[in-house]
C-alpha cells in the first residue's frame, strides 16, 4: 500500500524566504512587461509615453518600426524643443495641433532615407511641406480625411505629411494623386518603412479634389 504524502510545516524563515523570493520574481516579470510596453511605444523605460487625454498620442511602435528607425539614427529618448519649426508654421498659416507638436519632439530635423519602403524618404521639417502645399488648401483637406486643423510636420519623396488634433495622420500625394490616412502615427509608420497599409486607408476620388494652382 503506498503511503500518504507527507506535508512538511516550513519554519518562519523557510517562509519569510520563499515570500521573499516570490516578490522578486513578480518585481522582475513587471520590469520586463513595463520594458517592453514602453519600447513598443518607442518610449525610453521610466519615462512617460507621449499621451494625452484622446490615450496615446502617437499610437502604438510595433518592435520592427523601432528597430527600423534606430538603425536610420533615431532613439526613443529622443526630445527636441519644437519651437523653430512651431514659429515657422503659425507664419504660413497652419494650425498647430498637440499631436504635430508630438512628433516635431521626438523626429524634427530627421531625414530617413528609405529605398524599401513605402516612399523613398522623408524629412521631419515644414520646408517641403510648405513648398507644395499651401495653408488655403486646408479646408480641402479637411473634407477629404473628416477632421480639421491638420498641420504638416513632413514631408519627402513626393508626399506630405500631416498631423491631426485626435492621433489621425495623413499622407497626400504632392499632386494629388493619392492620399491614405492612417489612425495614428505608429500606424503610418509601417506603411512610410515598411509598405504595409493594412492598418490605412485610401480616400477616393482625391484628384478630383486638387486645388487650382
Amino acid at each position: 500500500m503506498t503511503a500518504a504524502p507527507s506535508f512538511r510545516r516550513e519554519s518562519d524563515s523557510q517562509g519569510k524566504l520563499r515570500l521573499a523570493r516570490c516578490a522578486k520574481k513578480e518585481t522582475q516579470l513587471a520590469d520586463q512587461h513595463e520594458n517592453r510596453t514602453h519600447r513598443s511605444l518607442g518610449c525610453p523605460l521610466n519615462e512617460d509615453p507621449m499621451v494625452s487625454d484622446n490615450g496615446n498620442r502617437l499610437g502604438t511602435y510595433s518592435e520592427r518600426v523601432v528597430e527600423a528607425l534606430s538603425s536610420l539614427g533615431w532613439t526613443t529618448d529622443r526630445s527636441s524643443p519644437p519651437d523653430e519649426y512651431l514659429t515657422e508654421l503659425s507664419s504660413s498659416g497652419f494650425p498647430i495641433n498637440e499631436t504635430a507638436k508630438v512628433i516635431l519632439q521626438s523626429f524634427g530635423g530627421y531625414a530617413f532615407q528609405i529605398p524599401d519602403g513605402g516612399i523613398p524618404w522623408i524629412s521631419f521639417t515644414i520646408t517641403e511641406a510648405r513648398h507644395a502645399f499651401r495653408s488655403d488648401y486646408l479646408p480641402i483637406l479637411t473634407t477629404l480625411i473628416d477632421e480639421a486643423e491638420a498641420c504638416p510636420v513632413g514631408g519627402g519623396g513626393g508626399y506630405i505629411l500631416f498631423a491631426c488634433p485626435s492621433g489621425k495622420v495623413a499622407l497626400l500625394q504632392e499632386q494629388w494623386f493619392y492620399l491614405t490616412v492612417a489612425e495614428s502615427f505608429g500606424d503610418i509608420l509601417e506603411a512610410i518603412l515598411f509598405n504595409d497599409r493594412k492598418r490605412c486607408r485610401d480616400v477616393p476620388n482625391v484628384e478630383a479634389c486638387c486645388p487650382d494652382w
